[in-house]
C-alpha cells in the first residue's frame, strides 16, 4: 500500500504484497495530507485480487472515519461487489463514501 498525489487528491494504492503494506508509514503521510487541506481521498484496489482481511478492514474503517470527520470525500475505486457488501457492514458507507 503506498499513497500517490495527483492534483491535490491522495491516491492509496493497495497491493496483495504484504511486504509492502506499510500501514505506519501510510497513516502518517495521510494525517499530514488531512492538516494540510485535502479533500479527496480515493482507494484504489486494482491491484488486489484477494477478499479483504480483518486487518484492511479494520485500517480501512479507522483511516475513512477520520477523513470523512475533516470534511474530505472518500471514494473506492476498483472494488469488488463482495469487498463494496463487506466494507458496508463494517460501516464504510454513508454520503461521502463513493464506489465506483
Amino acid at each position: 500500500m503506498h499513497v500517490k498525489i495527483r492534483n491535490k487528491t491522495a491516491v492509496i494504492e493497495f497491493e496483495n504484497n504484504a511486504d509492502t503494506a506499510g500501514h505506519d508509514e501510510v497513516m502518517k503521510e495521510m494525517i499530514e495530507l488531512i492538516g494540510n487541506g485535502f479533500k479527496k481521498f480515493v482507494f484504489d484496489f486494482k491491484w488486489v485480487d484477494i477478499s479483504f482481511n480483518s486487518a484492511v478492514s479494520g485500517f480501512l474503517v479507522v483511516v475513512t472515519k477520520k477523513i470523512v470527520e475533516s470534511g474530505a470525500v472518500v471514494i473506492m475505486s476498483n472494488i469488488r461487489d463482495i469487498d463494496k457488501d463487506l466494507l458496508k457492514v463494517v460501516g464504510i458507507d454513508g454520503d461521502k463514501i463513493i464506489y465506483e
